[in-house]
């Protein structure tokens, strides 16, 4: 959940390319369409093996009936001839695609090429219709069209030519409009680089992005989403320092927005400082005092300074408040077991035991059962952690290694490890 929760985009952005509201298939595809998405690739990629394609120039020709290959008198059908004069009006298939959807639909037996070519006329009078309602085959879009279709007959020229390793991939070099000297001296107004960097952002191209929201912090340093973004584009990359630093700046501008607090407070937990994360959840909890999760985190930073009663409590309340306690099973009896309660953490790890167990589930279950004095209950399911794991006991000695501390603070005999170890591994090997 906190997981979720640390990836989820603020909802009051507001991006510039929304998602389409339309129910229909038909209207959600059309729409992928006039965002760019090039959604014909794979269909197509395997269709590129036609005598057609072995002349380079091929693959960067206009579609027009008059340039197919007259391989088949099939061309000639009047059904053929309806198919082939759509296709060329066609927006949404780019002139490669069209190309081999034409030669695909050629080799057909007459029956299913019937079927084909009337399901696409068909198909094309619904999405033209939807096109003409947004006025998408007149004026300046007919352009864009141009553009899009080239861009397409270039990338599959890139990453389907046989030959293609012979040649730089453009589309493999930096994605970077900004940057490009062509063009930067065009986009370089306010309005553009936050179009710029809004459409980076909603592609997830969070470095390029945060490139232009901290560029765009020159110019106003009172905006606090760009600096929530920054914040959303430095966490992605996993730099929790710079992202704390954009979030705190946010704060700053715009204090008490419970979205920015919880980010604040996630990046200080991944930064080990759960003490100041806690600080930020307890403002939280006053803004949003029945948020269970908010109460689990709360816990969770407790256990992080060793504060294994204060953290206990929020567990409770959360169990109690949670319908299928579920949440707080696993940190309940592991924190029970920290605290010496074996008791507990054997009735929560039976539990456990009892619904899709992983393998650290059935290895601190084992603990319990070693600090209770049942050494035979600990090897049954210590070799049902390794067996979880495929048999590698690289994986289960790694983890067991980590808990070693905790065993030994519990009560385990340090000299006792290595021979209840021994016998482990010759029982599960013999």
């Amino acid at each position: 959940n906190d997981q979720l929760s640390w990836e989820e985009k603020n909802p009051e952005w507001q991006e510039l390319f929304e998602e389409s509201k339309i129910r229909d298939k038909l209207a959600e595809f059309t729409n992928m369409q006039m965002e760019g998405s090039d959604v014909f690739m794979s269909t197509f990629a395997n269709l590129k093996s036609f005598p057609f394609f072995q002349h380079l120039a091929h693959w960067f020709l206009p579609f027009n009936k008059k340039y197919l290959l007259p391989t088949d008198d099939n061309l000639a059908d009047i059904k053929m001839l309806e198919f082939l004069n759509l296709l060329m009006i066609t927006p949404y298939l780019c002139n490669s695609d069209k190309y081999s959807f034409c030669y695909s639909v050629i080799q057909l037996p007459n029956q299913f090429r019937i079927i084909s070519t009337t399901q696409f006329k068909i198909e094309s009078a619904e999405i033209q219709k939807l096109e003409n309602e947004e006025n998408l085959l007149h004026g300046p879009k007919v352009a864009q069209y141009v553009v899009k279709q080239y861009i397409q007959d270039l990338y599959r020229f890139f990453k389907l030519h046989p030959e293609r390793n012979q040649f730089i991939d453009i589309f493999s070099l930096p994605l970077s409009f900004h940057k490009t000297s062509s063009l930067s001296q065009i986009i370089s107004d306010t309005e553009s680089l936050r179009k710029f960097g809004e459409l980076y952002f909603s592609k997830n191209f969070f470095s390029h992005a945060e490139t232009i929201f901290t560029q765009l912090t020159q110019r106003d340093s009172t905006d606090n989403e760009i600096y929530e973004k920054i914040g959303y584009c430095r966490q992605m990359a996993s730099d929790f320092e710079g992202a704390l630093a954009a979030y705190l700046q946010s704060d700053i501008i715009r204090p008490d927005k419970p979205w920015t607090m919880q980010r604040i407070a996630m990046c200080y937990r991944r930064l080990k400082q759960p003490e100041k994360a806690l600080e930020y959840y307890r403002m939280l909890e006053r803004l949003t005092p029945e948020n269970l999760s908010l109460q689990l985190n709360i816990g969770h930073c407790y256990f992080e300074q060793h504060a294994y009663a204060e953290a206990l409590n929020c567990y409770y309340r959360v169990e109690f408040a949670d319908e299928k306690q579920t949440r707080t099973m696993r940190p309940i009896a592991w924190t029970s077991f920290l605290m010496g309660k074996v008791d507990i953490a054997k009735r929560y790890y039976n539990a456990i035991l009892d619904d899709k167990p992983t393998v650290q589930d059935y290895m601190n279950a084992g603990h319990v059962e070693w600090l209770l004095g049942n050494r035979r209950e600990t090897i049954r399911l210590y070799k049902l952690a390794i067996s979880l794991s495929d048999g590698n006991e690289i994986i289960f000695t790694t983890d067991f290694e980590k808990d070693i501390p905790d065993l030994i603070a519990a009560g385990i005999d340090k000299s006792e490890i290595n021979l209840l170890i021994d016998e482990l591994f010759y029982e599960f090997y013999e």
